[in-house]
């Protein structure tokens, strides 16, 4: 997930560096076209050669090459901040983005600590968190594995009960029948018995439930003597895992610990690059005004005003980089630490 966001915020960056630079790169050659109409009035009246002409025509296209080579980069990286976002084509074809205003009030000296930001990360991050999770449960299961050596007692016990639909029993006192022919005796006499009848009902259920109940108890204790040393083996086997998780832990922590100071350093070397390059962008600036004026004079050569428009070009575009050089490594940071993105 981090990775597909720094993704797309790199892309985006680049989109809106590689604009900027560009606007910059027009500006450039709209005021060499400018010169250009100026140096050619001076030839025209001889006070100049029309090889300064020549060599602010080439500086021209010089320049107006650069633009187009920047739109065509700046086409490219919008194309892969559609692929990060997989957008399809025909999504594509109408997909465009808003640059964010940058100013330089927002350029501003690092003041976080590594270890802030790496506290940070180590709280928010979830590949670190699995690798904790991990190395507890391999702790956990050094403590199984060594209970595997311990005698063992069981306890186990049932109960249980019955009920029947077919268990009657008799109700109050017999009442007498007929009597009943049993046999005779020697002088052929007949011998009867009497017979009696009892009235039923079925056994109700409550006391069905008591008269039936059955329990047993009953313990099991298990020594483990004789094994062929599985209990041994499944101990060491649960500490070399619970060493690759701690080295687990490590690994991830030293990574992200890594990521962290990377991120700090590409910041601090954008805000000093940027504060080089301001400068530099401020001096060269006022180096072409004058080189401008000279030229116009006729006091310094095409050669020599080319170079101060170059300076000035090199130092916009450093200028530029080391902005968003600097906005892309502090949104790093935040996409380590788990912050949502904001620009």
């Amino acid at each position: 997930r981090n990775d597909i966001r720094l993704a797309v915020v790199q892309a985006f960056l680049d989109v809106v560096g590689l604009r900027e630079r560009r606007i910059a790169a027009e500006s450039q050659a709209a005021r060499t076209r400018e010169q250009l109409q100026l140096t050619t009035a001076l030839v025209d009246a001889g006070r100049l050669a029309r090889v300064d002409l020549l060599a602010l025509e080439a500086q021209l296209a010089k320049e107006e090459y650069t633009v187009i080579d920047l739109a065509n980069q700046s086409e490219q990286r919008m194309l892969a901040l559609g692929r990060a976002l997989q957008l399809d084509a025909t999504e594509m074809s109408t997909f465009d983005i808003v640059a964010p205003e940058i100013t330089d009030t927002r350029i501003q000296p690092p003041t976080i600590t590594a270890e802030e930001v790496l506290g940070n990360v180590l709280r928010s991050n979830p590949t670190y968190s699995q690798a904790e999770l991990q190395a507890t449960s391999a702790e956990l299961s050094v403590s199984i594995a060594k209970a595997g050596v311990l005698p063992s007692l069981f306890m186990s016990g049932s109960l249980g009960t019955g009920y029947s639909g077919s268990n009657y029993e008799p109700v109050g006192d017999p009442v007498p029948g007929a009597p009943q022919l049993i046999g005779y005796t020697g002088s052929n006499e007949l011998v009867y018995a009497p017979t009696y009848a009892y009235a039923t009902e079925l056994v109700p259920f409550n006391r069905q439930f008591e008269e039936n109940l059955n329990r047993s108890f009953g313990f099991t204790l298990n020594v483990p003597l004789f094994n062929n040393m599985r209990n041994r083996y499944t101990i060491s086997q649960a500490r070399v895992q619970q060493e690759k998780a701690r080295n687990a832990v490590t690994t991830v922590r030293n990574d992200l610990q890594r990521d962290v100071l990377d991120a700090l350093v590409m910041l601090r070397s954008a805000y000093s690059q940027y504060n080089a390059a301001e400068k530099t962008v401020n001096a060269n600036a006022l180096w072409l005004e004058y080189a401008e004026v000279r030229f116009t004079q006729g006091v310094i050569t095409t050669i020599e005003l080319n170079n101060a428009k170059v300076a000035v070009s090199d130092a916009t575009a450093d200028l530029i980089n080391a902005k968003y050089q600097y906005v892309m490594a502090s949104k790093y940071l935040d996409i380590l630490q788990g912050l949502p993105l904001t620009l």
